[in-house]
């Protein structure tokens, strides 16, 4: 994404020379990471702001397991019937970012124009057969819904 906001600054008063380009730099903080994210969760604020919540998900893992010892104490397999979980998906919360109203707009836009062109790629790289494919269980799928109406 591009970032406009200093695009139209006035020059500085007393300044000799009026630069046409403005360098922007960018540095990592130390705690920057790349996040897969599975799903987003998303709520504004009294303040105008937007908060997007990443996260991924995964079957549950056991709090607990009962095993079956052998005689020299060895552990020969589980006990399914003994695992201890908790709930059926575990909603690992990655994750929060707070952008003013001015931000999350630019983003919109930002977004839209990025998914446009990913489609065109994807839809180019796709062979035609599974293109056919695809139109066929769409259209099929469209004949069931009216149907059913």
């Amino acid at each position: 994404m591009s970032d406009t906001r200093n695009a139209g600054a006035a020059p500085v008063a007393g300044s000799a020379e009026v630069s046409q380009e403005i360098k922007t730099v960018f540095n990592k903080s130390t705690s920057f990471r790349v996040i897969y994210a599975d799903g987003i969760w998303y709520e504004g604020d009294q303040n105008g702001n937007l908060h997007l919540i990443f996260y991924n998900e995964r079957g549950v893992l056991p709090k607990a397991v009962l095993s079956k010892p052998i005689q020299q104490g060895n552990v020969i397999g589980l006990v399914e019937s003994k695992r201890i979980v908790d709930g059926n998906i575990d909603r690992e919360i990655e994750c929060e970012i707070v952008m003013s109203f001015a931000a999350a707009s630019q983003l919109r836009a930002g977004l839209g124009v990025n998914l446009e062109n990913i489609q065109k790629v994807m839809e180019s790289t796709i062979p035609e057969p599974v293109k056919n494919a695809l139109r066929d269980a769409a259209s099929m799928l469209q004949k069931e819904t009216a149907a059913k109406k």
